[in-house]
């Protein structure tokens, strides 16, 4: 009997003894894979080359092919409106998210609804996690996104994202037109400064938008032609001071041509004929580097090519 007892005494304390808890559902799960089969050709035998072999490869041949045209007939017959039923979910899942929104940092995973968050501006919160939020992005340390009011978490952040978080909807096109109205805004303020200037230069003034121009916005416009040959001359004793010419080099040569030559065109050419003297080991730029320098520069001009240095 007295052993009996204990017996009895020992299954109470083991039926006594906790459960361990159910392990969360969040994190992010290694990716499992398949048998080789699915990844990887079969091996084809034998090694040398026969008959059999060639008739095995043709076999595996037309089992990818056949793969391939399933695959073609799945993405035809897939329904034309899942991209739209996708954006409506997206908007619909930025719409429970709310704006603002702020970011902070996970620090510890509770269970599968709730976590305990830090962000920079305050102590640690115990916090829900939203049902729409992908729960296999959560880790420890992860930026997520944070509702204004209600502090929960409704969206993780990737880690080369930066902090600022912007509107997704917003492209460049939208930033432009934001920057111009600011612009327009500050030129046409009720305040008269008159210790602000506020010059501007462009080489496209067809591209600019007209209500950036019109009159009474800009006071004056000056327009700077192609230089005449009095001013290529300098330009050209400028660029070419401290460059080794060597004897039969000609600055009239290029001066006069017929070419319609600006400024930053002659600045061009005599770079791009220092290279060329360089590429060749050479200490003095000789005129037919002068030449090639000019056709290489007058050529990307008209026909738009990309200037690359080491071409």
């Amino acid at each position: 009997m007295f052993f009996d007892k204990k017996k009895n005494e020992k299954d109470k304390d083991k039926s006594k003894k906790k459960e361990p808890p159910v392990p969360t559902q969040l994190g992010r799960k290694k990716k499992r894979r398949g048998p080789d089969a699915a990844h990887k050709l079969p091996t084809i035998t034998p090694n040398t080359r026969c008959r059999l072999k060639r008739l095995r490869l043709e076999r595996v041949k037309d089992f990818l092919l056949m793969e391939e045209e399933f695959v073609a007939n799945q993405e035809r017959l897939r329904p034309a409106d899942g991209d739209a039923r996708g954006q409506k979910d997206r908007a619909r899942v930025d719409d429970l998210r709310g704006a603002p929104m702020s970011v902070g940092t996970l620090e510890e995973i509770i269970d599968d609804h709730h976590a305990i968050i830090s962000s920079a501006v305050g102590p640690e919160y115990y916090v829900g996690i939203a049902s729409f939020v992908d729960k296999d992005q959560l880790e420890l340390g992860a930026s997520v996104l944070l509702h204004s009011k209600t502090m929960s978490i409704v969206g993780v952040l990737p880690d080369d994202t930066d902090p600022m978080v912007y509107d997704s909807h917003s492209g460049g096109e939208r930033e432009i037109q934001r920057t111009m109205l600011e612009l327009l805004n500050q030129l046409d303020g009720f305040d008269a400064r008159g210790d602000v200037k506020v010059l501007m230069a462009t080489n496209r003034i067809e591209s600019l938008d007209p209500a950036l121009i019109r009159p009474g916005r800009i006071d004056r416009k000056i327009e700077f032609p192609l230089p005449d040959i009095r001013t290529k001359r300098g330009i050209f004793n400028i660029h070419t001071a401290r460059m080794t010419l060597a004897p039969d080099v000609d600055p009239e040569e290029l001066i006069t041509t017929k070419d319609d030559l600006s400024g930053a065109d002659i600045k061009a050419v005599c770079t791009e004929a220092g290279l060329l003297a360089l590429r060749d080991f050479r200490m003095r730029v000789t005129a037919a580097d002068f030449r090639a320098a000019k056709e290489t520069v007058m050529y990307r001009k008209h026909d738009n090519t990309p200037e690359g240095m080491y071409l």
